[in-house]
């Protein structure tokens, strides 16, 4: 019976248990949820003594489930844990982060909004910030400067404290988000470190490499003409050998 609630098969659930009386273990419910096989959820708990842990509602929630989740408030007993509202904020699910915040008193910790912050969840990050207590920590807001989530960088900036780390030029840096690097020189006092620009010309980030040349001090070392000649980064190359030949050595590249 675990099994066929697993996969959704509540016409197995039934037979096994009208034919032969049986029971299922808390994995039937907790699975069953899991997968959003609602029909199965009350059918156990409607006609079955099955039980399910916390489990349950996490997965669903978890997983996008509202109406599991709703069913599982309004019919059942085992509730769930702060995972429930840290998993719905991580994967974007601001109805089931709602639902939560109104109906359940287990909360949620810091890494709902770090983590919907790392995936660009900006409507999640505003209804935790306004209607939460726990706020975010660094990680927060290097984060979504890594991943590119620029309209989340802007809102954690003016409605914040918690601030960011060298990380988060950095790592904008490595990955080409010209219009973030921009921004965190012109808003923020952190900072970056020779990582910007290494990481940046091993990417082949050209544009980005030049905004760093010309607003930056803290240069780049001689990993950034290493990476760019392991990627053939021709362009990247040129610029490096122009601006800061001492780091370059050509007999590593054939494309100049």
């Amino acid at each position: 019976m675990d099994c066929a609630g697993r996969y959704g098969h509540l016409d197995i659930v039934q037979f096994l248990h009208t034919q032969f009386n049986a029971e299922s273990s808390h994995t039937a419910i907790d699975l069953a949820a899991q997968n959003g096989h609602l029909n199965v959820i009350q059918y156990l708990t409607e006609f079955t003594n099955s039980s399910a842990t916390v489990e349950a509602m996490d997965n669903a929630a978890t997983e996008g489930y509202l109406n599991i989740v709703t069913y599982l408030h309004f019919n059942r007993a085992e509730g769930c844990t702060v995972r429930a509202m840290n998993k719905a904020a991580m994967n974007g699910h601001l109805s089931i982060v709602e639902f939560l915040h109104t109906h359940r008193s287990e909360g949620c910790t810091r890494d709902a909004m770090d983590d919907a912050c790392f995936y660009g969840h900006l409507d999640v990050v505003q209804f935790l910030h306004y209607n939460r207590s726990e706020g975010c920590s660094v990680d927060a807001l290097d984060a979504a400067c890594f991943n590119g989530h620029s309209e989340v960088v802007y809102f954690l900036n003016d409605h914040r404290h918690e601030g960011c780390t060298q990380d988060a030029m950095d790592e904008a840096a490595a990955n080409g988000h010209l219009d973030i690097v921009e921004f965190l020189h012109e808003n923020r006092d952190e900072g970056c470190s020779i990582n910007a620009m290494d990481d940046a010309a091993t990417n082949g980030h050209l544009e980005v490499l030049a905004f760093l040349h010309l607003n930056r001090t803290e240069g780049c070392s001689e990993r950034a003409w290493q990476g760019a000649v392991q990627n053939h980064h021709t362009q990247v190359l040129k610029f490096l050998r122009q601006y800061y030949p001492q780091k370059c050595d050509t007999t590593q590249s054939d494309d100049l």
